[in-house]
């Protein structure tokens, strides 16, 4: 074939993007929804995640004097459809197209001074010490440049006697091989040790671990 009478075989080619840099572009736009594709993203990502509301949701036990924090909590699917008991709600996220849905979600809590979302970031959060009974996080953990020290904050932020609630992707045995397209988008995939040694670290009491379906339900008191 011919286009302004050159073969179209000698025309100059774009090279192809490198495999690291396109995994490293899914990432950013799953992790940070944001442009018209982020919305897109955003608004579909409960459909991803609802895998965890209900196994997340049995574990939390929401109760009426309960201040439940949703960490990465996306368009705030799971602070209005299983947290709507707890006397107030926080979300924080790190992309401002996700908290827009949040708040279109939650526009009645927020009126009522019984919801509040932020973006910002899981290492860093914008709360003082003991502001919650309960916080969760779910299908985001993994995903977290630096896991360890957002359980710190998770920690930091739950009053003593308070409860977390993660949910995370299917546990890996230990000594099995890597795998290398949750590698290649900077996806960390644990084994039940390691899950324990992170929660311990951030100072977190003795965890259950749960499988519920396809997602590993983790429940550790503060």
């Amino acid at each position: 074939a011919e286009l302004l009478g050159v073969p179209v075989s000698e025309w100059p080619q774009a090279p192809a993007p490198e495999p690291s840099r396109v995994m490293a572009g899914l990432r950013d736009r799953v992790v940070v929804p944001k442009g018209p594709l982020g919305w897109l993203m955003a608004w579909s990502m409960p459909l991803v995640h609802k895998v965890f509301y209900g196994p997340v949701a049995d574990a939390l036990d929401v109760q009426p004097e309960d201040r439940v924090l949703d960490v990465a909590c996306g368009g705030g699917s799971f602070l209005h459809g299983f947290a709507s008991a707890a006397a107030s709600v926080a979300g924080l996220d790190l992309s401002e197209v996700q908290i827009g849905f949040a708040e279109r979600r939650l526009r009645d809590r927020i009126d009522a001074g019984t919801a509040e979302l932020v973006v910002g970031d899981a290492t860093a959060l914008p709360w003082e010490a003991d502001a919650f009974t309960a916080v969760t996080c779910m299908g985001s953990l993994e995903w977290f440049d630096d896991p360890g020290a957002a359980l710190a904050e998770m920690h930091r932020v739950l009053q003593p006697g308070g409860r977390l609630v993660l949910g995370l992707a299917p546990l890996v045995e230990p000594g099995a091989p890597v795998d290398q397209t949750a590698q290649s988008i900077g996806v960390t995939l644990w084994t039940e040790d390691e899950v324990r040694e992170l929660l311990a670290m951030a100072g977190f009491g003795e965890p259950e671990l749960t499988v519920a379906g396809e997602v590993v339900v983790v429940r550790a008191p503060a």
